[in-house]
Formats: C-alpha cells, structure tokens, sequence
C-alpha cells in the first residue's frame, strides 16, 4: 500500500501535473498575457476545452487512486495536478486589470470546477474504504450538522482568505486558500462533534457512515466560497473599484485566489484540519476507555 502511494503521488506530480499545467498555459488573458482564468480568457471557448481536459485528468486521478488506495490519497492526488496549474498560472489583479465585468464568469468556472471535484468524490466513494468520513453521500451529508458545518466552511474560508491573501502571486494565491480549507476543516468538525452524533464508540474513521457526515460538507462548503467570492467581489470592491484597489495593493484576498486554487484548498487542506479534531477525539476516547 505504501509503494502504491509513493508511485502513485511521484506520477502525479511528476508527469500528469505538468502535462495539465502546460496545457492550461495555452489559455491566455482577454490581452495575451498569461491567463489567470479559463473563461474570462482571450478565447473563451478555447478555454472551456481546456478546462474541461484538465478536469477530466484530475478525475481519472481521483477515480484510479481511489481504487487502488484510499479517498483521502485520491484527494491528495487531485490537489496535485490542480495545484500545478494555480501554481503556473496568470496573477487575477493582471486580469481584473484588462477586464473588470469577469466576476459571473469566474462564479461560474468555479462552480464547474466545484461539481467536478464533487461528482469524483461521489464515484470514488463507491470503492472499499473503511475511512466512512472521506465517504461522499449526497443523501446524507447535507443533512443536519451536514448542512451547518458547510455554511460554516464557506464562511470561515472566505475571512481567512481575506486576512492571508495578502497579494495576488499564484503561491499566495494557494497558499490562502490551503489555509482557509484547514481553517474549515476545523470549524466544521467541531461543529459536527458538538452534536455527539455518530461520535462514540468507534475509531473516528470507523464510525458508521449512516449517521457520520465527514469532512464531505466542508470541502463543498470551501468550493462554494469559490464561487461566492466573485459575486462578493461585485459589490466589493465591485468593477468601479477593482482597479483602485489593484493600484494600491489591496486587491481584497477573496478576488486574489483563483477559481481552480479554492478547490485545491478544498482538497488538500480540509482533511487536514478535519484531521487535527478527529486525532484529538480519538485521544480523548482513547483516553476515557483506559480511566
């Protein structure tokens, strides 16, 4: 299992994360410049195409290792081929620069982005994983403390985006939204641990997925912030003050990310936070079993 993972993350970052990278470094801004985005770019359609081959890329990945590992080695793996693409793309002040009506396009690319990582998520949960809160279930993972830790999620990634996207560099870019998805990660899992349900009794990975809702609803809840913040960004700073604030340097961290970064946050980062409260329970019952 081990090798299998090693190989499986040398590859991907390694040789399907530079292919996807390279192919988006195709799609450039509305003036030629590197692109940022893949429809508020110079070809939109071009851009769609390309999105889409990214995409299809990623979940392959996420299917594939899914398979022959775990979800979470999945995700890990997505966040990969996604990240290289953040990494190696335009600056979204450059963008709003030449273009200051993109805000619904750059909603709506995000939210793409967002069904996909999450319909991946649902095929990858089909496979053998004792891991039940990784498990994406649509029919429970909204419900109850499910619906509450998203909204959660969306709103603790969206503030921690703002205090740490300072500037619009791609590293800064992902490194706010690796922060706000732990932020989430956290916020989420206490909220669900609040409720006791499906808490007890079992190792935190090993609890049944009938009544345990996982870290499913955060990440969805940081890719919903992915698209919230550009139609945030309408009204602040909105397409009058957007290029005022890019002059002074304070370009508002929500509209410094780009769309593809928030689903690498997603990934990457909530089952890390998720990760901190589920070793601390598991202490803590392991703790009280031995009193």
């Amino acid at each position: 299992m081990h090798i299998t993972r090693w190989i499986s993350r040398a590859a991907t970052l390694c040789v399907v994360g530079p292919i996807a990278a390279r192919l988006a470094q195709g799609v450039h801004a509305p003036d030629g410049a590197e692109g940022a985005s893949f429809l508020v770019s110079e070809t939109p359609a071009r851009g769609m195409i390309v999105l889409a081959i990214v995409l299809a890329m990623t979940g392959l990945v996420g299917v594939l290792i899914a398979r022959v590992s775990t979800r979470r080695e999945a995700m890990l793996n997505m966040s990969f081929v996604l990240g290289w693409v953040a990494w190696t793309s335009g600056r979204m002040g450059e963008l709003f620069r030449v273009d200051q009506s993109g805000f619904v396009m750059l909603a709506i690319e995000a939210a793409l982005i967002g069904c996909v990582v999450v319909a991946v998520m649902v095929v990858a949960s089909g496979t053998q994983d004792e891991d039940s809160s990784s498990r994406f279930d649509p029919k429970t993972m909204l419900a109850g403390k499910g619906g509450i830790s998203l909204f959660a999620a969306a709103i603790v990634t969206l503030a921690i985006v703002w205090l740490f996207g300072q500037t619009d560099l791609p590293g800064q870019s992902l490194w706010s939204s690796f922060a706000g998805g732990v932020a989430a990660g956290l916020v989420g899992a206490m909220v669900q641990q609040s409720s006791g349900a499906g808490t007890k009794g079992a190792h935190p990975r090993q609890r049944d997925p009938e009544t345990t809702h996982g870290f499913a609803p955060m990440i969805v809840g940081v890719l919903f912030a992915g698209v919230l913040a550009p139609l945030v960004g309408m009204f602040v700073p909105g397409s009058g003050g957007v290029l005022k604030t890019i002059g002074l340097g304070t370009l508002p961290g929500w509209l410094a990310v780009s769309p593809i970064a928030w689903s690498v946050g997603a990934l990457l980062g909530v089952p890390i936070g998720w990760g901190w409260v589920e070793s601390t329970v598991a202490m803590q019952e392991t703790s009280v079993k031995h009193a």
